[in-house]
């Protein structure tokens, strides 16, 4: 703004970003759409003075890793009312679950030329567990469960969008 007395608009700088990244990397630009919408829920839950949160663990011909809660948005379903379903499904807990204002897009699949990657958007809640709240998994998704200190289960999931969901999730105390 100081150099050039009237900014360009975000948007303008956005645009012109995009088109010389494409053009430094000699890469075509396409509009496309997500391939799937999904959302993360980090159940937390106060151990003393600090936090632990629920990871489960999938099941090895489905990833074989540790994860918060997760699960796709269906059809006509608010991000929200995922959420709280998929809570129910993968944890059995139920109860308010609260947006965390952070939605990141990640690469499913291993990439390969001769396809597009499939592109998935992700929105993170997080919620409270209360007292010690049994949990119930879902058989078809993940083999066992555990509640882990938080700063572990940041070297537990191999995400990086989940970890900062955790992170995010810790610090909305």
């Amino acid at each position: 703004a100081h150099e050039l007395r009237k900014p360009p608009s975000f948007k303008a700088v956005q645009q012109l970003l995009v088109r010389n990244f494409a053009r430094q990397f000699d890469a075509s630009l396409e509009r496309g759409r997500f391939s799937l919408r999904t959302v993360s829920v980090s159940i937390r839950r106060r151990i003393g003075g600090d936090f632990e949160v629920l990871l489960l663990k999938r099941h090895p011909n489905r990833g074989d890793y540790w994860q918060p809660v997760t699960g796709s948005i269906e059809r006509g379903e608010t991000p929200a009312a995922c959420a709280v379903r998929e809570l129910r499904e993968e944890s059995g807990m139920s109860g308010h679950v609260w947006n965390l204002g952070y939605t990141h897009s990640f690469l499913f699949g291993e990439p390969k030329p001769t396809r597009i990657p499939r592109v998935f958007q992700e929105t993170a809640f997080w919620t409270l567990a209360k007292g010690d709240a049994p949990i119930t998994l879902d058989a078809r998704e993940h083999c066992t469960y555990a509640w882990t200190p938080w700063q572990r289960a940041l070297e537990m999931v191999p995400h990086p969008g989940l970890k900062a969901a955790i992170v995010k999730a810790v610090r909305a105390a």
